[in-house]
């Protein structure tokens, strides 16, 4: 990017995720996948996933954090850099509880 004659530069990389899912259970993901309309609910992650023991409904949810760690590298003025950020959001997840049904 340019501005007012000075060019700088800057590039993010992700590095690993790190989910509290709220049950005391942590995952950390090192690679993840796109969200798609088609596939079906309650399939399975193919990069990383999580099951719950117990569902928190019908008392409450579970508070799951997670937490993402980048790394920016960054240069401009003959000058560059690293600088080390990690980004953590917070939500509330209700999680049921399916069972199956065998009817003849």
């Amino acid at each position: 990017m340019t501005g007012n004659g000075i060019t700088i530069t800057i590039n993010a990389r992700r590095g690993a995720t790190t989910f509290d899912m709220g049950d005391g259970g942590k995952v950390v993901c090192t690679q993840m996948s796109a969200y798609r309309a088609s596939v079906k609910p309650a399939t399975p992650s193919p990069t990383c996933g999580y099951v719950y023991g117990w569902p928190s409904l019908p008392k409450g949810t579970y508070a799951v954090t997670a937490s993402s760690a980048w790394v920016v590298d960054w240069s401009a003025l003959g000058f560059e850099g690293t600088i080390p950020v990690t980004v953590t959001a917070s939500r509330q997840l209700p999680v049921g509880e399916l069972h199956a049904v065998v009817v003849r």
